[in-house]
Formats: C-alpha cells, sequence, structure tokens
C-alpha cells in the first residue's frame, strides 16, 4: 500500500531525472488497462444511482470478497426490490442474494453484444443498467478487446454505467498521477541499465548494493 503523496513524488523524481522507465509493486491490473479516463478504474456509480439500477450484470466480481460493502447495497436493493435482475459471468459465487450464472467465459459477453444471448433483449430494455467489473478479470490478456467491447455497448446503451472495481486504493492513486506499471514485479531486470532504483515501501532485504534512507 502506497498512498497519494508518496506516488506524486516518485513521479516528481521521475520527471525531474527524465526518466522513462517505471515498475510497481501494485498488481498488474494498472498496466493493461487504459487509464485516459477515470470512469476506466474507478466506482463510478453512487448509492443513490444504485439504487434506480433495474439491471446489474458482475463481470469476473466476487463482491463478498473484493468490496462487501457494496455486496450488501446490492442485496438490500435486491431484497426491497423485485424487479431488479442480477446477472453474472465469471466464477460462480454465493453473494446472498439471488444472482443469476450466465456462464465463466468472455464468450457468453460476445453473445450479449451479438444480440444472440437472452440477456440482450433484457439489457436493450432496462432503464439503468449498470455493469461491475471485478479485479480478477483486469489481469486478462485480452483486456483491451473487452474495453473495446464495452466502448461500442455504450454507443448503443447510452444509459450503461460501467465501473471497475479495485484491489486496494494504491491502483487508484497510481492512476490519478499517472504513473502505469511498464513491466512487472517478476520481469527479470538484469539486462536494463537501472543507474538509480528507488523502491518505496518495498522489502530490499534481497536486493543488492541496496542503499536504505
Amino acid at each position: 500500500m502506497v498512498d497519494l503523496e508518496s506516488l506524486y513524488f516518485i513521479k516528481h523524481i521521475k520527471n525531474k531525472f527524465d526518466s522513462f522507465m517505471q515498475t510497481s509493486v501494485i498488481r498488474a491490473e494498472a498496466s493493461k488497462h487504459n487509464i485516459d479516463f477515470r470512469e476506466n478504474y474507478t466506482m463510478s456509480t453512487s448509492e443513490a444511482q444504485l439504487k434506480k439500477a433495474d439491471l446489474i450484470l458482475l463481470i469476473g466480481a466476487n463482491l463478498r470478497a473484493e468490496n462487501p460493502v457494496l455486496n450488501s447495497l446490492l442485496r438490500k436493493h435486491a431484497l426491497h426490490n423485485d424487479d431488479v435482475k442480477i446477472f453474472s459471468i465469471g466464477t460462480s459465487s454465493n453473494l446472498t442474494y439471488f444472482c443469476k450464472h450466465l456462464g465463466t467465459t468472455l464468450y457468453v459477453f460476445k453473445q450479449l453484444m451479438e444480440g444472440k444471448h437472452k440477456l440482450s433483449s433484457f439489457l436493450l430494455k432496462a432503464k439503468n443498467p449498470i455493469i461491475l467489473v471485478g479485479t480478477s478479470f483486469l489481469n486478462r490478456l485480452d483486456l483491451q478487446h473487452f474495453d473495446n467491447l464495452i466502448y461500442v455497448l455504450k454507443k448503443y446503451l447510452p444509459k450503461l454505467t460501467v465501473n471497475f472495481l479495485n484491489s486496494h486504493s494504491s491502483i487508484i492513486s497510481s492512476n490519478e498521477v499517472g504513473l502505469n506499471t511498464i513491466f512487472n514485479r517478476n520481469e527479470d531486470l538484469s539486462n536494463v541499465d537501472l543507474q538509480v532504483s528507488y523502491a518505496l515501501n518495498v522489502v530490499c532485504d534481497n536486493m543488492v548494493n541496496a542503499v536504505k534512507v
């Protein structure tokens, strides 16, 4: 976990030394996602908007584990509103309220986009549809293709709201200051010419020639 002020300081140092490389101990989900717009990495739906939702689609999201507060709000909304329909794509999990599981692959979402799925008609008729994308889905190699599908879907459904969940606040903070991951922590850096390496909130016991300050 790294606070926003420290991340801003890191970016300032990066710009000061004209550094073009950066990495992060934050999970790789920050590296594959388009962070040009805040709606691509934040939860943009308010509680008031959530209460008006008549169709909610969960994609790769286990809300009981990822966001218990949001899961409680959905449960309350589902129990007090018989008209709301909740569906999920991904690993099936017990969310403590009824949620229709559609499948585990992105092919289901592709069918939905092409109008070949039974949910397609519900999505077209929905007045306030919401999509919640979980953190596990953000680690997919084909995430960019999913972004393109979402972009096309929002053109035909202007009322659709898409929300991206994050594993912790550091990911949002790094995106806010424009620090995106270029290579992950498992990558071999032996062939990289590093003159200065600044490690923040990292255990340096196994790092050669590391100077603690």
